[in-house]
């Protein structure tokens, strides 16, 4: 039987458990609800430097790609603020992570999913955001591997590199997003692609992207890839 070749050592038998699969999750609108803090700082950053466009709840709705510079660039802001308006945005996820709570249920599926599955986050937010807003959560330890939008490349990259890190096949991973744009990374690349519906694009937006199925609790996701991980262990 195929197994990801990278392990968890436990701390008490230093024993190298094998792992059915990949999971990798997005992490804003799957693991935290972070949109109105989104909006809002970004917001408050337009009116400071007085661009009158605003980001919406519509706005993000339909954003594809949905990324942090697409944000910027449908609000109006100059190519040249990106990089302040990305910073701006980044210390107030950083300095304020009440603001972004995790989803009802999330904690519970990465603990069940975790016995069958090694995880991951791919993510277009900042790397030290994710981060730390999982250690405050007490989920860091959940994953072995974070990519966040520092490091350049595109999900569909990361993905990528999330499979050679891990030796993980592409039939035996899969993706957890809640916009078009992972849905589609995912299958470029030749793996499973989910979706979590209580983020920020809508279930006939995500259905149209043609995911293999569609999920409306974290529960869900976590009843349907441990039935899978037992059904062939």
């Amino acid at each position: 039987m195929e197994h990801c070749n990278l392990g968890i050592r436990n701390k008490l038998t230093s024993k190298i458990f094998l792992k059915f699969g990949l999971i990798i999750f997005d992490y804003d609108g799957v693991l935290v609800d972070s949109q109105d803090t989104i909006i809002r700082s970004s917001n408050e950053f337009c009116s400071r430097h007085g661009i009158q466009k605003q980001v919406t709840h519509e706005m993000l709705a339909q954003l594809d790609p949905a990324t942090f510079p697409n944000i910027a660039r449908k609000a109006h802001i100059p190519k040249a603020m990106i990089p302040e308006y990305a910073k701006y945005l980044s210390h107030k996820l950083r300095t304020t992570p009440d603001s972004t709570p995790i989803f009802t249920g999330v904690s519970k599926m990465l603990s069940g999913l975790e016995k069958y599955y090694t995880m991951a986050i791919v993510s277009a937010n900042h790397i030290t955001v994710i981060k730390e807003r999982m250690q405050i959560a007490g989920l860091s330890n959940h994953f072995n591997i974070v990519f966040g939008s520092e490091h350049g490349s595109s999900k569909a990259d990361h993905i990528r590199l999330a499979l050679e890190r891990t030796g993980c096949r592409r039939k035996r991973t899969w993706m957890i997003g809640d916009t078009v744009s992972d849905i589609d990374s995912a299958l470029s690349v030749g793996i499973h692609a989910l979706a979590a519906t209580w983020g920020w694009q809508s279930k006939s937006f995500l259905k149209s992207r043609r995911p293999e199925k569609l999920f409306d609790r974290p529960s869900d996701i976590e009843d349907y890839l441990i039935t899978l991980a037992k059904q062939y262990s």
